[in-house]
């Protein structure tokens, strides 16, 4: 099992850096991760359709380069999500 780099960063009571996303595309995830920057990923599936294939790409894009990713869910589809 991969070490989850976000939950150490917050254990030890550091800081991080993370950027929004708002595509589903696992690419753009990828270009994000490219520079070696952000330590996570947030997509934002308030503000676009998500379908739950959509972040199986993305969580798996997050885990190829060694990043965190987050799901801030829709609000009225929550009790769904």
């Amino acid at each position: 099992m991969n070490t989850n780099k976000l939950r150490e960063i917050l254990n030890q009571r550091g800081s991080s850096i993370a950027t929004r996303i708002s595509s589903p595309w696992g690419l753009i995830t990828e270009l994000a991760a490219y520079g070696q920057c952000y330590d996570y990923i947030e997509y934002l599936a308030e503000y676009a359709p998500l379908q739950v294939e959509d972040f199986e790409n993305l969580a798996r894009a997050c885990e190829l380069h060694g990043m965190g990713s987050i799901l801030k869910v829709d609000f009225q589809n929550r009790a769904w999500v």
